[in-house]
């Protein structure tokens, strides 16, 4: 790393100071976790002053006024997670939050970072595009507001002059009649980067039906936007008749996870780590509801080794998915991510359909130690073998 000036202002009336003399020759530091790793590579320029404004006190925190949060560029994306008001009045952007990196990232990382990186694949921005967010930059000469996707160009590019600082991000609270929701889609379940992602806010009227509607997808498009096209096709619509009746549908998820996890307690502990981030909507959680669906569905009866045995499959073909999305880089992820369900469906198929006559003509096939192999695994499961397995093999 070449070397460079650091200045440590802690105001927000030095750092205009420090901008307006220096403009682009000054990189910001806020949590380090872009710029530190983008200065090591040798194709990204040198910064000559690294301007470090994580001790100016005035840019962090959250608050409410007016109807409006105000959360400032300093905030940490666990301070995000850890808000009250966000949880409460943004559930969108508190669930994008957790998405991002690891603990130590999001202790680190700041959703003011996030903003002005302009990475089209930034997790925060998305929800607030979606929730309406204003920014405000200032300058040694002033301030002026914008809308936060009037601020994106492309991607690491901002409308943010040389000499201008983030210093507020705004937005109106959510009234209590909207559901929102944000999903990302990674390479893997924990640490990954968004390859897709999506943010969505509906607003649902007396009688039922949609009467807002807001769609962002995120690392789809150069610059964020809404997708009105899609927005104007759920107007007037009704989501879920349990919703729309005000029913508490998250709380009886939860309460269905928590009596599938206690029969697939043999299943280990370790898959309970991801059900409650299923049923949030993001990637990770959908590995809990297919352990449960899948080895009910299959192995039934609620015996829970039966269903330990199933969660077990699941979960092998899944590390065999990612297994192979390093051994085969050139198979789209997304091909071994699903590959799971339909092997799962096929075992289904072979469970419940094993006296079927073609089950019995392709397994006659099989060499003699695949359908001993096979018929050991169907009286586990308390299935008939197929008579194409031979009577030799039902007393082993």
């Amino acid at each position: 790393m070449n070397p460079f000036a650091y200045i440590a202002p802690m105001t927000i009336a030095q750092v205009c100071n420090v901008l307006a003399e220096h403009g682009s020759d000054a990189s910001i530091l806020a949590g380090g976790t872009d710029l530190l790793i983008e200065s090591r590579r040798p194709s990204t320029k040198p910064p000559r002053l690294v301007l470090d404004i994580s001790q100016v006190g005035e840019l962090d925190g959250i608050a409410e006024t007016d109807g409006m949060i105000l959360v400032k560029p300093l905030t940490t994306h666990t301070g995000l997670l850890r808000s009250k008001a966000i949880y409460q009045f943004a559930p969108l952007l508190s669930t994008a939050a957790a998405s991002i990196g690891s603990p130590q990232i999001r202790n680190r990382g700041t959703v003011g970072g996030n903003i002005m990186n302009a990475a089209a694949c930034a997790d925060t921005v998305p929800p607030l595009i979606a929730l309406g967010a204003m920014v405000t930059l200032q300058s040694k000469t002033g301030s002026r507001v914008l809308d936060l996707a009037r601020l994106m160009i492309k991607p690491y590019q901002t409308a943010a002059n040389p000499g201008e600082l983030l210093t507020v991000i705004q937005f109106n609270k959510l009234p209590p009649n909207t559901r929102s929701t944000f999903i990302k889609l990674g390479r893997r379940n924990a640490l990954s980067i968004s390859r897709l992602s999506v943010a969505a806010i509906l607003q649902i009227g007396d009688d039922g039906t949609i009467i807002e509607a807001r769609i962002v997808p995120g690392a789809a498009f150069p610059t964020w936007q809404r997708v009105t096209e899609a927005e104007q096709m759920l107007i007037g619509e009704k989501p879920a008749a349990a919703y729309a009746r005000g029913a508490n549908v998250d709380g009886l998820r939860y309460l269905y996870t928590i009596l599938g996890g206690a029969i697939a307690g043999l299943a280990g502990p370790m898959y309970s780590l991801s059900i409650k981030a299923g049923w949030k909507g993001t990637i990770s959680g959908l590995d809990g509801i297919g352990w449960i669906a899948l080895a009910i569905t299959i192995f039934g009866g609620w015996s829970p080794i039966k269903v330990a045995l199933g969660a077990y499959l699941f979960a092998f073909l899944q590390w065999l998915g990612l297994v192979l999305q390093s051994a085969l880089p050139g198979v789209p992820s997304q091909v071994l991510q699903v590959a799971p369900f339909p092997l799962m469906i096929l075992t289904l198929l072979f469970v419940n359909l094993g006296n079927a006559e073609w089950v019995s003509n392709a397994l006659a096939r099989l060499p003699e130690k695949p359908r001993r192999a096979m018929a050991k695994l169907l009286r586990a499961m308390n299935a008939k073998p197929p008579a194409a397995l031979g009577t030799p093999f039902e007393k082993d």
